[in-house]
């Protein structure tokens, strides 16, 4: 029987200060999304080291 995986969370990031309007995955890089705020601020990140492994030995 296919049990789908839960949504958890996997980590916080706390570079915005208002409210994040729009989040996108890198079309070149997998492991990098960037993220705008609605006080204009866009914050590039990368899914930590640990979250891959995790991710890819499921």
């Amino acid at each position: 029987m296919y049990i789908p995986p839960t949504d958890n969370v996997i980590s916080v990031y706390e570079e915005h200060e208002d409210s994040v309007y729009n989040v996108k995955w890198s079309t070149t890089d997998a492991w990098v999304f960037a993220s705008l705020s609605y006080d204009g601020r866009l914050v590039i990140n990368h899914v930590p080291t640990n979250e891959k492994y995790a991710i890819l030995t499921a």
